[in-house]
């Protein structure tokens, strides 16, 4: 085990009262218990802050005003005693070896500074097992975010250097997060599922529409920071205006993705919305096709 490694572990809260519960047991439940629990009420209206009350000084509590989920871990991330973090939302679950798992990891590779793990949507489907692992690049997260915030834990250092996450792209602030956190290290993901990640429709990630708006940001910050031509910016710009085009289609909200498809038609970019039509769109269609 890597010596004197302490983990805070950051939980936001936002309406969360059918699942807040159930999510903080889950994290004192763990075999390998973190140092500290700070949860952030993102100005609930529903009966979190009493729930989470209840916890006493089992939890650091933190009450805000509502100001989105990138204030809230920023919030949290500044009160962290801790030389590692974790993250969990409030309406996620965590096998009870999640971070045993993950510290066990980190001492096999002390190289590298952030670990996650697979997920799953249904608690049932959770296990302990050694399922493998893989790579996660820079590379690989300009093409698509590959995990969800709650099954991540990185050096606090991290944030030092890159700087915490931005309120600006919220909707897509964890993986412009993880496409800054990976200029200084890899990303090792445990292929065991770990992690119970609720998909809620009405969740602001399914907001399809305010990820086609900021995903220009995402693009320019990642082109800004640097390993990446204007060229291969603005074909992954079109990629991704067109997988979430894809999305709106397939969740049959029609006038959004007419709007979306009006864009992309009068951006003046053919070139690139062709290139992007061949590298990622299509096999990703045909790869969909195939499961």
């Amino acid at each position: 085990m890597i010596e004197n490694l302490e983990i805070s572990v950051v939980v936001t809260c936002y309406n969360s009262a059918e699942t807040i519960a159930e999510t903080i047991d889950s994290i004192l439940d763990q075999s390998l218990a973190p140092l500290e629990i700070v949860v952030v009420d993102d100005g609930s209206k529903d009966k979190s802050v009493e729930i989470l009350q209840g916890y006493g000084e089992r939890i650091r509590l933190i009450v805000r005003e509502n100001g989105g989920p990138s204030k809230a871990r920023n919030s949290g991330i500044s009160l962290c005693n801790g030389n590692w973090i974790s993250f969990c939302d409030g309406d996620d679950l965590w096998h009870p070896e999640k971070l045993e798992r993950q510290v066990a990891s980190a001492s096999a590779n002390p190289e590298i500074q952030i670990f996650a793990t697979a997920w799953r949507r249904s608690q049932k489907e959770l296990r302990a097992d050694n399922a493998g692992f893989h790579i996660v690049e820079r590379k690989d997260l300009l093409r698509l975010n590959q995990f969800q915030t709650s099954t991540v834990l990185m050096k606090a250092s991290v944030f030092n250097e890159v700087g915490t996450f931005d309120p600006n792209v919220d909707v897509a602030e964890d993986w412009e997060m993880w496409i800054r956190a990976a200029l200084l290290s890899k990303v090792y993901v445990d292929d065991t599922p770990l992690v119970m990640y609720r998909d809620s429709p009405k969740g602001v990630s399914k907001d399809l529409t305010t990820l086609f708006e900021k995903s220009p940001i995402v693009m320019e910050k990642a082109y800004d920071s640097g390993g990446l031509s204007p060229s291969d910016r603005d074909v992954l710009l079109a990629w991704h205006r067109q997988r979430i085009l894809i999305g709106q289609i397939l969740t049959k909200n029609i006038r959004p993705a007419a709007k979306m498809t009006l864009t992309l038609a009068t951006s003046g970019r053919l070139t690139k919305n062709t290139q992007a039509l061949l590298k990622f769109t299509l096999p990703f269609l045909r790869s969909r096709a195939s499961k």
